[in-house]
């Protein structure tokens, strides 16, 4: 228990060093995972209850840019790369993998899951992924698009574009009315 309480204290110093904020305390239990030293993040990051970092390797990145928001229950498991650009908000019960496993399985050997495949994740600035949004690997989702509420991920999605469905697929052109300077 006591050793549980130091870990939790180590990651809230940590990441406050960093600049990530968290909205609530964490409580018993970690969020962050693995390689530590692969987190690279900018500034004013938001990170609900139950967000979970799973950064594995010691090569494994995960950049999280400025004036990220992400939702309660989300989990972002990076084996390779996965990049979050500024801006972006994530919503409750997301998933954002970067590698998957391949399908040659022999169920005779103890480990029969297959080798894991690794392709990098790209989310640029201004995204918006409302909730239960899963992103697999080898995926661009393009500024200032909005993938809606259970889609799927599997390919690219262009800029300024609204995706739904499994699997995600452009519904509307979105009209950019501003430049992406005057944002902040």
């Amino acid at each position: 228990m006591l050793l549980e309480r130091f870990k939790s204290f180590a990651y809230r110093v940590k990441l406050n060093f960093l600049g990530v904020r968290l909205k609530h305390p964490i409580r018993g239990h970690g969020f962050l995972f693995g390689n530590m030293n692969g987190l690279k993040n900018g500034a004013f990051i938001m990170l609900e209850s139950f967000v979970k970092l799973n950064i594995a390797g010691k090569d494994a990145v995960l950049t999280i840019d400025d004036f990220v928001y992400i939702n309660s229950h989300t989990i972002i498991d990076c084996h390779y790369s996965i990049s979050i650009g500024k801006r972006v908000q994530v919503g409750p019960y997301c998933y954002i993998g970067d590698f998957d496993h391949n399908i040659s399985v022999d169920v005779r050997k103890p480990q029969h899951r297959g080798n894991k495949i690794y392709d990098a994740v790209v989310i640029e600035d201004n995204v918006w992924l409302g909730a239960g949004v899963i992103v697999l690997k080898g995926v661009t989702i393009g500024k200032n698009s909005v993938i809606a509420a259970g889609a799927v991920v599997v390919n690219n999605i262009p800029e300024n574009v609204l995706a739904a469905g499994t699997p995600a697929r452009i519904i509307k052109k979105i009209e950019n009315n501003f430049d992406d300077e005057s944002i902040l």
